[in-house]
């Protein structure tokens, strides 16, 4: 399951690490949690 996930996000964001690091864990100061960047990623995709 959560090697389905990574797959996943690597798709939605287009194997681009560098994005996947700002996008799950946010910039610093940014109060967004890995749980709010997953919810954000699947409402997007929707």
């Amino acid at each position: 399951m959560e090697h389905a996930l990574t797959i996943a996000l690597l798709l939605i964001i287009g194997f681009n690490p560098g994005f996947l690091l700002i996008r799950v864990f946010g910039v610093p100061g940014d109060p967004d949690t890995l749980e709010d960047a997953c919810v954000r990623l699947r409402r997007e995709s929707a």
